[in-house]
Formats: structure tokens, C-alpha cells, sequence
């Protein structure tokens, strides 16, 4: 059995449930930058400064992502924000955590066009 000291030792160690679980308490404002790093992570992808206004992350090929997250609440929607569809992004991953049942959270990823037909049918 593993034994981690932190949080940061989760992150290191790749485990997604555990780490939601360990994070299920936590508020959105602490909880959302955490979880942008251990994605990056998670995915082998280099974490980008927010004053380049290219995302959350990129890869080894040069291409952009932006992570929304979306964590359980009362209708168990997916309910993300901040859109920024102006940023040169080639990819948005969408995650809505299910913090009571970890087994019913659900990830997509769009391409930039795809988020903005989404943006312009629900709303930016």
C-alpha cells in the first residue's frame, strides 16, 4: 500500500480518485487551480502561465488545452464558465466531478470550433 504525506504526493502519483476524493471538501476558487495542475500532470503536459492567454496547458507538439471543471451540484450538470473563446486554444477538456459517486462524473474534449457552438447555444 502507498502512503501519502500530501496532497502534492497524490498529485505526483497519478491517481484520480484519489485525488477527487481528497479534494471533494474543498472550495471551487482552491480546488479548480490544483486540479489544472494535477491534470497537467496527470497527462504529461506542461502547465502555461495565464499571461500568454493560450490556456491551462500544452503538450509536446505544440498544441493548446483549456481545462473546465465542473464539480457536484444540485441538478449534476455540467456547469462551466468562464469561456474564453478570444485565447488561441486547440482543445477545451470538459470534466463534470461527481463528488457523491466518483463513477458518474463525465469528460469530453472539444475542438475550439465545437466550444464555440456550444458557447453560442447555451450561452457565453
Amino acid at each position: 500500500m502507498k502512503i501519502f504525506e500530501t496532497l502534492d504526493d497524490i498529485i505526483n502519483y497519478g491517481n484520480a480518485r484519489l485525488y477527487y476524493m481528497c479534494t471533494a471538501s474543498m472550495n471551487v476558487q482552491k480546488k479548480s487551480p490544483m486540479g489544472e495542475k494535477f491534470l497537467c500532470k496527470l497527462l504529461g503536459y506542461t502547465s502555461v502561465p495565464s499571461s500568454e492567454d493560450r490556456g491551462d496547458a500544452v503538450d509536446d507538439n505544440g498544441v493548446y488545452y483549456e481545462f473546465k471543471n465542473s464539480f457536484t451540484n444540485s441538478g449534476q450538470n455540467l456547469n462551466i464558465r468562464q469561456i474564453r473563446l478570444w485565447q488561441d486554444v486547440d482543445y477545451y477538456y470538459c470534466f463534470y466531478i461527481n463528488e457523491e459517486d466518483l463513477d458518474k462524473s463525465v469528460f469530453f474534449v472539444l475542438t475550439k470550433e465545437q466550444m464555440a457552438e456550444e458557447a453560442a447555444l447555451c450561452g457565453s
